[in-house]
């Protein structure tokens, strides 16, 4: 059923419901910020299942610059701050994922019983070291 509104002449038209505006309003602003969080989140850089062994190799270029392989052959670049002063000499390293067992930029790693907190995570390419590259 179509349902219209007949105006007669000398009757004033009927002013939009303000409750409506401002609700239309409230609602289209909401959609535009969890767009843009949306967005925001999916350029975070997450390391799935470190927590069962998704990490295959690692490689400390210095006390403040790590590189980890993952399963898919994928490489990480992780920087550090403050710098990871035991990291350099490390035999072994201990991360410390979420509680869904995955790395992010809010991870942290325990080396020689320093806790060493991540400044950033991203994906690159294979490490080239920095001694081979100057030979």
């Amino acid at each position: 059923m179509l349902m219209t509104q007949s105006i007669s002449r000398g009757e004033p038209a009927k002013k939009p419901d303000r409750k409506f505006s401002n609700t239309f309003t409230t609602l289209t602003f909401a959609t535009l910020i969890i767009i843009a969080g949306t967005t925001h989140a999916a350029d975070r850089v997450v390391i799935h299942f470190a927590d069962i062994g998704s990490i295959t190799s690692w490689h400390a270029e210095s006390s403040e610059e790590l590189f980890v392989e993952n399963t898919s052959n994928q490489w990480y670049r992780i920087t550090f701050l403050p710098p990871c002063q035991q990291l350099p000499f490390a035999i072994g390293i201990a991360f410390e994922p979420d509680n869904l067992g995955n790395i992010d930029k809010d991870s942290s790693i325990v080396v020689e019983g320093e806790r060493c907190y991540f400044k950033s995570i991203e994906e690159t390419v294979a490490p080239v070291s920095k001694k081979a590259a100057e030979e």
